[in-house]
């Protein structure tokens, strides 16, 4: 009789998904399945041609796996000849019916999706019902990114990897013990019973290598560590220690600039970081904000937070509640990240939202957050880095980890050695080691400076160095900052000119930057030398270098700036670099050279998808400002506003760009564009009169430059603005007058636009005949010209008309239609006007309407959610996502989103528009909860 069982085998994990539009999902997931050491991915990568159909192949590869991984985001993909399913829907159906365990994974309907990614119609109404399906039958994970599926996945097998080996133990232990019990002499049941405890041994071992996967670091932005963390073990012990005791909620670094603040929390994060992931036991997620430049706010803190919970939405819904208390807000927060286990919150600079005067927290949402972080009881664990103690309401209760008495002696002197080693510091005079130590009190920032000194001037001794009492004098008479102040300007005059050159132009940008931008402003000196140059600085330790782009830390920044004189000295303001050219040495020329280089990385207007595409462009313009060159930065604003900047959703970019160029451009005519483009961006945030002001501006303007062209733009810019108003005559007078100027002068994109507005005039006025004539002379004008943004821009309320009197067949056509147009702020309310339209029609049709109304309002929801992201106070998408709420059911959310919109913009003319939106509900769903109070908040806003 045999005594021995079967080993456990590597699992096999089916990995299904459509191709192109998941294709670095796939390598994602799949390099991290293949780092368990236990675990076999199959996946069409796998495929070679072969003689069976490919489907047959996939089947018989699913049917023969212990797991599938059915990842799912909007394409339904391929249908295989003879079939009616696409392969990946009969993938998943054939792994339920052999009984694989399903591990499904669908890509979260807020996320970012590229329009090329989706499929056709047809596809769409397939994938929306696959995926509603799947989250009907069973569990199902969200995703967001390659990395966030690659950890989830991950997290998944393993789990269902050690169930399906328990019962495989289990099995085998049960055959092997039921033969013990047939042995037929004690010296067989010994034996068996010795094949037993061996074998059971081999499984122990076997499931600690399915333990053995490398962890992957945990899904945050860590800031890069700038390579002057000096190694405080002891601070690091005592952060830890802190952290886990339960009544420790709050520990703040502190120490003014130079002393490694941000190093410490980084170095502990990062030692984390690579030992921990998302279902570890020990940190649960990491929230890293930084508030430089007071870049922070309660609402970015809950949204972060909202991610690291995998409940966004609940996050969002809670923080913009108006129903709620700020406390109960709070009480929330806390709770749910309690739930997740354990949560590290790090807010690193947090002085930029202190008071300068008596270092209490400015803005109240985030002192009462504090205040509550530290009253009651959490998971949620908060390192805050700071150059001064916050004061809030119990302060008292934080721990302080002060950073400002610098290193411990013992301690910098052995970084000294170790570091100093290749400068005569290793076997430097103890003496001499704790003399400069205590002399320059210290300071991380301090010792790594004289290294980099010592390490230009190898002839001379720290002893020597040390003589030289003016370079010391200011630390004797304790004024720390300006010591280092000195100490590190010692350091840069120590350099060559050339290398003084390459710290100068690194200090004109605010981010890590790559040597091809650096060497452009720097184009006389040879490739390979500068890149020489940049090493030196780099061992110099003025510069860190990591993975192609070169940084510096603050107080390098700070006075490699301030020494780049403002405008050219005398002689001609330039240093000859290599081959006689010159580089100019002002900081005007700098940024004016940084710009050029970024002008000729602009990609082409056909191109632009993301803002990502615009980056070029708004980091030219950000020189341009610096280099007080508003005019032309106004002109590069004015290739990307409108069309793209303010319709993408991005008006709150455009309203902090162009309050800049106030009072700063000389030409009158960009002035006026700049009055003219600040006030539509103001309109579309609902601060109606803050738009007519600065419209008013831009028309007087136009007239006094004889602008035409911009007469009419502005006129009609100021029709929409009294049209939000409920002032309807006076819009409709503007905008005859905008529409002949523009015929006059043949601008017939224009002509188009007035058309379009002078129709939703006359359709607020009960004239729909004279409203869808105006539409389609607009639209053909739009289709002729071939401007995709117009023709969007028309169809929706031509759509809109037909639906508010009932011909819904001519309005689904004309939604439908503006749907293929990539016009993101258009797509969401087309989609949820749709959606209604199909609530309305599954009335009395099939039950298949009513499947893709619902579909389409999540559509709207999501892509909402997405613009307001961006510019939270675009009052149009909140109205239309408040609606798209309500047609979901959700009334809470609802209401909520309604008050928000509200105040956002409560100006008669969008709350009529919206009290008509809410008309086209109550026809197509009367009995949606919600609709009365929906109703109630709308009518006493009009009457208001």
């Amino acid at each position: 009789m045999s005594t021995k069982s079967p080993e456990l085998r590597d699992l096999r994990v089916y990995v299904s998904s459509t191709s192109d539009d998941l294709e670095e999902y796939r390598v994602a997931v799949i390099a991290a399945l293949r780092k368990m050491k236990t675990i076999k991915p199959v996946g069409m990568e796998d495929y070679v041609s072969g003689g069976r159909p490919p489907i047959k192949k996939c089947l018989d590869d699913v049917s023969k796996c212990d797991i599938y991984v059915g990842i799912f985001a909007w394409r339904y993909g391929s249908i295989p000849r003879g079939y009616k399913k696409s392969f990946t829907e009969l993938e998943y159906s054939k792994a339920v019916g052999v009984g694989i365990p399903p591990l499904i994974f669908l890509l979260n309907e807020k996320f970012d999706w590229l329009h090329k990614h989706y499929g056709n119609e047809k596809d769409q109404l397939r994938i929306n019902a696959l995926r509603k399906k799947l989250k009907r039958v069973g569990d199902v994970t969200f995703f967001t990114d390659p990395q966030d599926l690659a950890i989830k996945v991950l997290a998944a097998v393993s789990i269902k990897q050690r169930e399906i080996d328990k019962d495989r133990m289990a099995k085998i232990q049960s055959e092997q013990y039921a033969q013990v019990g047939t042995a037929n002499s004690p010296e067989q049941k010994a034996s068996i019973q010795q094949a037993i405890t061996l074998e059971q041994e081999a499984m122990r071992q076997q499931s600690l290598k399915t333990q053995q996967v490398k962890r992957e670091p945990i899904p945050i932005q860590l800031p890069k560590l700038r390579g002057l963390f000096v190694d405080r073990e002891i601070e690091q012990d005592i952060l830890f220690q802190y952290l886990r005791k339960a009544d420790n909620r709050l520990v703040v670094i502190i120490a003014p600039g130079g002393y490694g603040k941000t190093e410490l929390a980084t170095k502990v994060l990062k030692d984390i970081a690579p030992g921990t992931s998302i279902v570890a036991n020990d940190v649960h997620g990491i929230l890293y904000m930084r508030c430089a430049k007071g870049d922070i706010n309660l609402g970015k803190i809950f949204d972060g937070a909202g991610k690291i919970a995998g409940k966004a939405d609940e996050f969002l819904k809670v923080y913009t509640s108006k129903e709620m208390t700020l406390a109960r807000k709070l009480e929330f927060f806390f709770n749910e990240l309690t739930k997740v286990g354990n949560v590290w919150l790090v807010m690193d600079n947090f002085e930029d939202l202190l008071d300068t005067n008596d270092d209490s927290i400015k803005d109240d949402e985030l002192r009462e957050f504090l205040e509550t972080a530290v009253a009651i009881k959490h998971n949620v664990r908060l390192i805050v880095t700071s150059r001064a103690v916050p004061k809030f309401k119990g302060s008292r209760k934080i721990e302080k980890i002060d950073l400002s008495s610098g290193l411990p002696e013992e301690q910098a002197i052995r970084y000294l050695r170790e570091e100093g080693t290749e400068y005569g510091l290793g076997n430097e005079d103890e003496n001499v080691l704790r003399t400069f130590v205590s002399r320059v009190h210290y300071i991380p920032m301090a010792l790594v400076s004289v290294l980099g000194y010592l390490h230009e001037h190898h002839a001379i001794t720290l002893g020597e160095l040390l003589a030289d009492d003016s370079l010391f004098l200011d630390f004797d008479r304790h004024d720390i900052k300006e010591g280092l102040k000195n100490l590190v300007l010692q350091q840069i005059k120590s350099i060559s000119p050339d290398a003084q050159l390459a710290l100068s132009v690194l200090s004109i940008f605010s981010k890590p930057t790559s040597f091809p931008t650096l060497h452009y402003l720097l184009q006389g000196i040879e490739k390979g030398e500068f890149d020489a140059i940049l090493t030196c600085l780099e061992k110099n330790r003025l510069i860190i270098h990591n993975n192609g782009y070169y940084d510096m830390h603050p107080v390098v920044r700070s006075l490699a700036y301030e020494r780049i004189p403002e405008s050219e000295p005398s002689g001609n303001g330039k240093d000859s670099g290599k081959d006689g050219e010159a580089a100019v040495l002002t900081r005007c020329g700098l940024h004016k050279k940084a710009a050029e280089f970024f002008e000729k990385l602009r990609k082409p207007e056909k191109d632009w998808r993301t803002i990502a595409d615009l980056e070029p462009q708004l980091e030219e313009i950000h020189h341009l400002m610096r280099a007080g060159q508003y005019d032309e930065a106004a002109r590069v604003l004015g290739i990307i506003d409108f069309d793209y900047l303010q319709l993408w959703g991005y008006a709150g970019i455009v309203i902090e760009l162009r309050e800049q160029f106030i009072r700063k451009l000389k030409d009158t005519y960009l002035a006026s564009v700049n009055a003219g483009y600040l006030g539509t961006a103001y309109r579309r945030i609902g601060r109606v009169l803050e738009s007519l002001s600065y419209l008013e501006q831009a028309i007087q303007g136009a007239k006094d430059n004889n602008d035409k062209g911009g007469i009419g733009a502005w006129l009609g810019s100021l029709a929409l603005a009294h049209w939000y108003l409920g002032e309807i005559r006076e819009a409709f007078e503007y905008c005859e007058q905008a529409l002949t100027i523009d015929r006059e002068i043949g601008y017939r994109r224009g002509e188009g636009v007035w058309l379009g507005n002078l129709g939703d005039a006359c359709f607020i006025e009960g004239d729909f005949n004279k409203a869808v004539e105006h539409f389609l002379q607009a639209l053909e004008i739009a289709k002729n010209i071939e401007n995709s943004i117009l023709t969007s821009d028309v169809l929706i309320p031509l759509a809109y008309a037909f639906h508010y009197h009932s011909k819904l067949p001519d309005a689904e056509k004309h939604y439908r239609e503006s749907l293929k147009f990539d016009v993101p702020l258009n797509i969401c309310q087309s989609a949820v006007l749709l959606g209604i339209l199909l609530l309305e029609k599954g009335e009395s049709a099939k039950a298949e309407v009513s499947t893709e109304a619902e579909d389409f309002i999540k559509r709207g929801i999501s892509l909402c959610r997405q613009i307001l992201e961006k510019t939270p106070d675009l009052f149009k998408q909140l109205y239309k996502l408040a609606l798209a709420l309500l047609a979901s059911g959700d009334s809470q959310a609802s209401l909520e989103t309604y008050r928000k919109a509200i105040t956002t913009c409560s100006a008669k003319g969008v709350v009529k528009r919206a009290l008509m939106d809410l008309s086209l509900l109550e026809r197509a769903a009367p009995n949606i909860e919600g609709l009365a109070g929906a109703r109630k908040l709308l009518t006493r806003a009009l009457d208001g």
